[in-house]
């Protein structure tokens, strides 16, 4: 009995040591440890991919091979954050406009001929032992044409004058006032003095160079001749009826001859979208020839004095020149 017992017993311990070894987790099986498991049920392969043809193999970027890094590129010119014009995102910066300006399209480029106003000029033609001075003005205007930067000034100025005085008091009174109290009576008006025949022309010529130049203004540097004559005729009434005879008249005549060269620029308007138009602004140093004449001066009591002449050169500059073209316009076509 003591031998079954002890028969049975190694018997249970077998079995158990053989289900314990069965129950241990091999990972490779795909048991999980945890007991038996149904069997997984046949799963159907997957279809295998078709391998596409081999492609032709695209050669090594250029300066290193398929073993290598690419060579570095360059940054294209012009921009980049290594250039001048761009910074970095990262560092807040945008790249700098460069200057859209092309070459040869400056205002001063792009205009050729046009109208000019070159000022008012004068010219006095009474000598001053005459007794006083008498002055024509001359409103210039005319024409500049570039060459490049090289041009020609081209004027043309014209100037008349007449004045005439009556006295309507020839008998008495206070004339020009309308109360003849010496004759008791208004008399007709009668030529008392004045001017006669005013008359001047002017001719400017001068050379601007276009020293510098940019994008709305040019530095000028103009050489110019200036030439004008004028005449006028003063009525004389002599004797004790008037009108006296016309040989009593005195004629005036003056001729004026300016050399120099001035120095300014010139502003286009092209930032308004008027390129076309300019204000040109010159200061000048020159020379000026004049020469005055009184002609039949023994209307004035002295048979001896019939002609009075005088002649002069002067410095002409700012301080005496300013309307004579020291602001100019000038419109292009």
């Amino acid at each position: 009995m003591t031998r079954n017992k002890i028969a049975w017993l190694s018997a249970a311990l077998t079995l158990l040591g053989a289900a314990t070894a069965s129950a241990q987790w091999d990972p490779e099986s795909g048991d999980t440890g945890q007991g038996w498991q149904p069997p997984p049920a046949e799963q159907t392969p997957p279809p295998q991919q078709q391998t596409p043809p081999p492609q032709q193999q695209t050669p090594p970027p250029q300066g290193g091979g398929w073993g290598q890094p690419p060579a570095e590129q360059q940054p294209p010119a012009g921009g980049g954050w290594g250039s001048e014009n761009e910074r970095p995102p990262g560092m807040g910066g945008v790249a700098a406009p460069a200057d859209q300006t092309p070459a040869g399209e400056t205002d001063h480029d792009q205009v050729g001929a046009g109208i000019s106003f070159f000022g008012v000029n004068s010219i006095n033609i009474a000598p001053s032992n005459f007794g006083g001075s008498l002055s024509l003005t001359l409103p210039t205007v005319g024409a500049r044409i570039w060459f490049g930067g090289v041009g020609l000034d081209v004027g043309l100025g014209l100037g008349t004058t007449t004045r005439q005085t009556y006295n309507s008091c020839v008998s008495g009174g206070v004339p020009g006032s309308g109360d003849c109290t010496g004759g008791g009576a208004t008399d007709a008006e009668v030529r008392s003095g004045g001017i006669d025949g005013g008359f001047g022309v002017g001719l400017h010529v001068g050379v601007p160079i276009a020293a510098a130049v940019s994008r709305h203004a040019a530095l000028l540097i103009i050489p110019e001749v200036g030439f004008a004559y004028g005449k006028a005729t003063i009525y004389n009434p002599s004797g004790s009826i008037p009108p006296g005879p016309a040989e009593n008249d005195v004629d005036l005549s003056g001729i004026q001859l300016d050399v120099g060269v001035r120095v300014g620029g010139e502003l286009h308007f092209g930032a308004i979208g008027l390129p076309n138009l300019s204000l040109q602004l010159a200061v000048g140093l020159g020379f000026r020839y004049a020469s005055r004449t009184a002609a039949n001066n023994v209307a004035y009591g002295d048979p001896s004095l019939v002609d009075l002449s005088e002649s002069d050169v002067s410095i002409r500059t700012i301080a005496n020149d300013l309307m004579n073209g020291t602001i100019r316009v000038n419109y292009y076509f």
